[in-house]
């Protein structure tokens, strides 16, 4: 078993030189070289001041659950304020991430502890520093492991998305990424709606604009950037007009398709009942159509990071150039790792939209 663990040990090493990532590597075991062992040795530490201590584990818990429940980039933020951008930035925001399951492991060990152990080691005349090392801390080596395999777990996949601040340029590049998107979903959804709401008011209308939002989005992706070219030039404008024109067309589709699944019954008694137009579409229509609404800006932000990958063509310096470099140069490693941080921008995104949804029981009050 150890042959084979140190074959592919060194097998992996053999690859990453060979794909040409050994730098980047380097510097990624970097970190973890450094934030692992902090982690160890400081988890141990505060997990015992609160096992010792009631107030100080009052005031732990909830600071522990807050910093393993809150979005990885949320670290990042305050970090890159009071640090900078750098590998010390990213191997902070690696301890933050990975101390916690090492303060948890010891606090539940010592906790769990049968009181004859200590018992034991009073009647041998231990002092009490020999009780803690000796007795204590070594009955529960087996959470303590437990807690350095989740140390290392934890800091192998928080290194990774500190890379945009650990990594010169990739943290300006992920911001540029995630506003363009930000600006043109905006903007989609503030043009594709009311250009929704005026299909969905009448049957062959709401037909035709179906039809021209289905072929809008067969058209390969670099017939939008022609247009915006023409009209704007190679510039950041034109990549926002780019991908809002593209952004806004699941915004139509779903704005229309969620008012024409409205029950015509509710629509009929909200009539009987006095309701004028806009009284009739402001509580009843968009009320009852959210959750589709929901989905169309899921899907507009998903097509919106799609298409910003493609409009790195006409000059953005964003996340998508850089892919675009590694794909010239055949930098495979680098260009999944791009790849997978445009996808957890889109995962970011799907998480806060769906947490936004269910806080207000949106897809609940559908059912």
């Amino acid at each position: 078993m150890r042959w084979r663990l140190a074959a592919l040990a060194g097998g992996t090493f053999v690859w990453i030189a060979v794909m040409g990532q050994w730098k980047w590597t380097m510097e990624m075991l970097s970190v973890i070289v450094i934030a692992v062992p902090f982690s160890v040795a400081f988890g141990p530490v505060m997990g015992t001041l609160a096992w010792r201590s009631g107030l100080a584990e009052r005031i732990l818990n909830p600071v522990l659950s807050i910093a393993q429940s809150l979005p990885h980039f949320a670290y990042m933020i305050p970090v890159v304020v009071f640090i900078g951008v750098g590998p010390k930035a990213g191997a902070i925001v690696t301890i933050i991430f990975s101390v916690p399951p090492m303060i948890r492991m010891t606090l539940l060990g010592l906790g769990g502890l049968s009181p004859g152990i200590i018992e034991s080691g009073k009647m041998s005349g231990t002092t009490r520093l020999q009780l803690m090392t000796r007795f204590r801390l070594h009955a529960v080596r087996t959470e303590i492991l437990i807690g350095v395999n989740q140390v290392t777990l934890q800091s192998l996949a928080m290194v990774v998305l500190a890379s945009f601040i650990g990594m010169p340029g990739w943290w300006d590049r992920a911001m540029i990424t995630a506003y363009t998107v930000f600006v043109s979903v905006t903007l989609a959804i503030v043009i594709g709606v009311p250009l929704g709401l005026i299909g969905a008011a009448n049957e062959t209308r709401a037909r035709r604009f179906l039809l021209v939002r289905d072929t809008a989005q067969t058209f390969p992706s670099f017939i939008y950037l022609i247009p915006v070219i023409m009209l704007f030039g190679v510039i950041d404008v034109a990549v926002v007009a780019a991908v809002m024109v593209f952004a806004t067309v699941p915004i139509i589709r779903y704005t229309i398709e969620g008012l024409r699944m409205i029950p015509p019954e509710i629509v009929e008694s909200a009539q009987m009942s006095g309701a004028s137009a806009g009284q009739l579409l402001r509580h009843v229509k968009l009320p009852l159509a959210v959750p589709t609404l929901v989905v169309g800006a899921h899907q507009s932000i998903m097509f919106a990071l799609f298409r910003v990958i493609i409009a790195a063509f006409i000059g953005t310096q964003d996340l998508g150039q850089e892919m675009q470099r590694a794909l010239s140069s055949n930098h495979v490693g680098k260009g999944l790792v791009l790849g997978f941080a445009v996808a957890f921008m889109g995962l970011m995104a799907d998480h806060l939209l769906l947490k936004w949804a269910g806080n207000r029981k949106i897809f609940k009050r559908s059912a």
